[in-house]
């Protein structure tokens, strides 16, 4: 009998780790193919109006000030060079798996990059449209990009993995982050290229790209945005004590007492994680059909919050 139980617990596992790692692959596969399409389709085709961001764009400002003569083959030196100790940061401090699936995800966007046919540039007659409405088709692409891998437990590599580490460290949304680190990047790189070429439009058009990406990121991963849940029941120590190990994370109890019915009433206060509302809520219900739940909004927390980790 225990053999069988056994057997059943690491069938259900393993099928639970195939779903996971399949759900992990499907969204692998979008994130490159959304994100080639936006840096070959849009960004390149974009005739300088939109210039590189990030570790990219970091990459793509040294090696044109520095190795102007062969400054092609010394972005590509650059840009791995650069990319070794971000993925060594993400082996040791976000997951294994996920900087594995970072890295097969940098891999086959560079490969469908250099896979679109030219083709469809002039089906797609992307040089007729206007800067700013290419920026913005750029950046839903390239934000749904980053929001699908971050959504799956990977990302798109570069300074991804730094907005990640620093979104987690410090609980706060990740596109904050991905909208700070590239635009200190493009302003830097824009002002050399706008003293060099006497050109400053590319700022105000990447700049919209980066505000876009960034805004659709956290619309779609919302693993560190965080609501207040106060329950009002009458079933507060059996609703509390679910709660406490299906979600990890604390809960305050109040007591009281209903002003039309004057029965005794439990106050709970918790903070969760967006993706939680649906399970808190339910779980409340299940126990308390006629509990009271009301959700308000968080913009900042001070003390320790349970944040699943990577893998």
């Amino acid at each position: 009998m225990e053999n069988n139980v056994k057997d059943e617990i690491n069938y259900v596992h393993d099928k639970i780790n195939i779903k996971q790692i399949s759900y992990m692959i499907l969204m692998l596969l979008c994130s490159s193919l959304l994100y080639a399409f936006a840096v070959t389709c849009f960004i390149n085709q974009s005739n300088g109006n939109i210039i590189a961001a990030g570790v990219s764009g970091l990459a793509m400002l040294i090696s044109r000030v520095f190795f102007s003569d062969n400054a092609s083959l010394a972005y590509m030196i650059i840009y791995i060079i650069m990319n070794i100790p971000l993925f060594i940061l993400a082996y040791k401090s976000i997951g294994k798996i996920f900087s594995i699936f970072t890295l097969a995800n940098v891999v086959i966007a560079s490969l469908i990059i250099g896979l679109i046919p030219l083709e469809v540039y002039s089906f797609l007659k992307i040089n007729e449209l206007e800067p700013i409405t290419i920026s913005l088709i750029a950046g839903v692409l390239a934000g749904t990009s980053i929001g699908f891998a971050l959504k799956a437990n990977l990302s798109t590599g570069g300074g991804d993995i730094i907005s990640l580490y620093f979104g987690i460290k410090k609980g706060v949304s990740i596109g904050r982050y991905v909208m700070l680190f590239n635009s200190m990047v493009v302003l830097v790189y824009g002002g050399y290229t706008g003293i060099a070429n006497d050109n400053w439009h590319p700022i105000f058009y990447t700049l919209s790209y980066i505000f876009i990406s960034s805004t659709v990121v956290d619309l779609i991963f919302t693993r560190t945005k965080k609501v207040l849940l106060e329950v009002i029941t009458e079933n507060g120590e059996a609703i509390s004590s679910i709660l406490l190990k299906e979600t990890h994370h604390g809960c305050t109890v109040l007591r009281g007492e209903g002003a039309f019915s004057h029965n005794g009433k439990q106050l709970l206060h918790m903070v969760v994680s967006v993706r939680q509302i649906t399970d808190v809520v339910k779980i409340v219900k299940d126990i308390d059909p006629c509990s009271f739940v009301i959700q308000l909004p968080v913009d900042n927390i001070y003390g320790k919050f349970y944040i699943p980790p990577f893998r």
